[in-house]
């Protein structure tokens, strides 16, 4: 019996120190040059709707920091461009409304032409402290390997009107269903405030 559970106890080490460094970890801090996020307990969240470039920042964590576009149509609506011929790429500013039920819609707009409106009813999204917060999760398996992954993704704007963005990515799973292993990804983006053209 004894020997049992020492035997169990390794295995249990075993796995943990599997786990342990198999454990990937890329979470960005919020950067320190860009404007202080407005949200607070006093800030509702439909203060965070407006006009948006399309094109933003992005702040990754690894070691030689860059800029690399990324755009905000893609971010708030990918669940629905997969079912039209619309490329978010396309637009250039993307407008978050208010809607009379409590939701929101998200406009892509191309040169003053409306591209799509995409609907957040209520139940899609949280908001706290003027956060607004959108999550997913899911499990995938393979004949080799079977993970679980959930997605969200939070904003809120910014001291200088722009909209700040922060996605976040959780991956757990078992390769050859028995090698656990871990990943995690946290990234920033800021979209900065924009004006459609006079009709």
């Amino acid at each position: 019996m004894k020997a049992l559970t020492i035997t169990l106890a390794v295995l249990i080490s075993a796995v943990l120190l599997l786990f342990f460094f198999n454990s990937e970890s890329n979470v960005a801090e919020y950067p320190t040059d860009w404007p202080i996020v407005k949200a607070s307990a006093a800030w509702k969240c439909s203060d965070t709707f407006g006009k948006f470039k399309n094109k933003g920042d992005e702040a990754p964590t690894n070691r030689f920091r860059y800029i690399s576009p990324i755009y905000l149509g893609m971010e708030l609506s990918e669940h629905v461009l997969y079912d039209t011929n619309v490329d978010p790429k396309w637009a250039d500013i993307v407008e978050l409304v208010a809607t009379t039920n409590s939701g929101f819609e998200v406009v892509l707009w191309e040169e003053g032409k409306q591209l799509l409106r995409d609907r957040y009813k209520q139940g899609d999204f949280s908001c706290s402290s003027g956060w607004i917060s959108t999550s997913s999760s899911g499990m995938n398996s393979t004949h080799i390997r079977v993970e679980w992954n959930a997605y969200s993704l939070k904003f809120a704007k910014a001291s200088d009107g722009s909209l700040v963005m922060r996605s976040s990515y959780k991956n757990y799973g078992l390769f050859a269903f028995l090698i656990p292993y871990r990943e995690q990804t946290v990234q920033w983006y800021r979209f900065p405030t924009a004006e459609l053209p006079p009709s």
